[in-house]
C-alpha cells in the first residue's frame, strides 16, 4: 500500500478506462481506444505504466466505481502518466536463439 501511494504521487495524472459490459466486443473496444490513446500520448512525449490492482481485486474495483460514481461503468484500464525519463529498453534475442532453424 505503501509503495502504491508513492507511485500515485510520483504520477502527473492518473487515467481511467471503463466498459459497459463485462463482454469480449466491449474489450476489444476498449483495447483499441486504449492503443490509439497510447500512441497518441507516446508521440506527445508522455510516458506510462499499469497500475490495474485497483481494478483487478472486486473489492477495490467496486469501492472506486462508488467513489468516482460511475454508474453502470466498470472500471476496466488504470494507467499512470506523465513526463518522465526514458527507460532502456527490454533486451531481445535474435530469431536465430529463439528458433531451431
Amino acid at each position: 500500500m505503501k509503495g502504491d501511494l508513492k507511485k500515485i504521487d510520483s504520477s502527473s495524472h492518473l487515467v481511467l478506462f471503463t466498459t459497459r459490459q463485462h463482454t469480449f466486443s466491449n474489450w476489444i473496444e476498449l483495447g483499441r481506444t486504449l492503443q490509439h490513446f497510447l500512441l497518441i500520448t507516446t508521440g506527445e512525449g508522455v510516458v506510462h505504466s499499469y497500475f490495474n490492482q485497483p481494478n483487478e481485486i472486486r473489492e477495490l474495483s467496486v469501492r472506486m466505481a462508488g467513489t468516482l460514481q460511475l454508474g453502470e461503468e466498470y472500471p476496466s484500464i488504470l494507467l499512470r502518466i506523465g513526463y518522465g525519463e526514458a527507460m532502456p529498453y527490454s533486451k531481445r534475442r535474435g530469431i536465430e536463439e529463439v528458433l531451431s532453424l
